[in-house]
């Protein structure tokens, strides 16, 4: 978890957290993966509302994103997800938001969670690392190696 300079992480305003999950946890679509932790979500926050993304393939494989807003009154929270269901592995990228964004940092954060995929090497084209994507994480751009 990245928490920026200045914030504590029992008080942050704003956090970004990469998950790498050693297999697939048998899901067959990202899809799954992103009920389970809505659901999570939901208990955690009564109050939730979740503007639901669209599942769709990424560089080869299954991916989908939505964003996520809880409001207690005593707590305020915006989140953007995103799961990527490799061949392998699975990744999770989320941004914390412990208030509401304006509009001109949504639309930044939209762009840089659409920067992140998951490539490998050793797939050659079907799950480029080069594949003119940009941003990303890890070795030429992407998270992992699918």
């Amino acid at each position: 978890m990245y928490i920026p300079f200045g914030q504590k992480p029992d008080k942050f305003k704003e956090t970004l957290t990469f998950t790498e999950f050693s297999s697939t946890l048998n899901a067959t679509s990202a899809g799954q993966i992103r009920d389970v932790l809505v659901k999570g979500s939901t208990k955690a926050c009564p109050t939730q509302s979740v503007q639901e993304g669209r599942d769709r393939d990424e560089n080869g494989y299954l991916a989908t994103s939505w964003e996520e807003t809880c409001d207690t009154g005593d707590h305020y929270e915006f989140s953007m997800n995103k799961v990527i269901l490799g061949n392998d592995k699975l990744y999770t990228a989320k941004k914390v938001w412990r208030y509401e964004p304006d509009q001109e940092e949504k639309n930044e954060w939209q762009t840089n969670m659409q920067g992140v995929f998951v490539c490998d090497p050793r797939a050659g084209r079907d799950h480029s690392c080069t594949g003119g994507r940009g941003g990303g994480m890890g070795g030429g751009g992407g998270m992992g190696g699918g």
